[in-house]
């Protein structure tokens, strides 16, 4: 799976001094055992939710969705977001790619049409 640079400069990192698993893991707790889903987002997730000041319901699926959409802001093609995901089927990219320029152009009008409106306001 290709990965970023910086971000394979940060697993370089983490790897040079997390525990060993005997199996490899990449990432195990701090006794170097498998990590519970339940205790990473209760001691892990959460807290980093809060400090980056984003919806306490975010769920860890919904990055996947993020990393689908920041990779087509970045001009990446639909094909490529696929293969990086795994995808197999095209309506499975539809389903889960969200762009933010459909969402802007859509804020854009919503003011415009606030302004105008209010600009045409009757005088008291």
């Amino acid at each position: 799976m290709p990965i970023p640079p910086h971000l394979a400069t940060e697993l370089a990192a983490w790897r040079a001094a997390c525990p060993r698993h005997p199996e490899g893991l990449v990432f195990c707790g701090p006794r170097g055992t498998p990590v519970d889903a339940d205790d990473f987002r209760r001691r892990v997730f959460r807290p980093a939710l809060e400090r980056a000041h984003l919806d306490p319901a975010t769920r860890i699926h919904d990055l996947r969705h993020t990393s689908a959409s920041l990779y087509l802001a970045s001009g990446a093609a639909v094909r490529e977001v696929m293969e990086i995901l795994g995808w197999k089927r095209m309506e499975t990219a539809l389903r889960y790619l969200h762009t933010t320029a459909p969402l802007t152009d859509a804020a854009e009008r919503l003011s415009a049409a606030r302004a105008e409106r209010l600009a045409v306001r009757p005088a008291p």
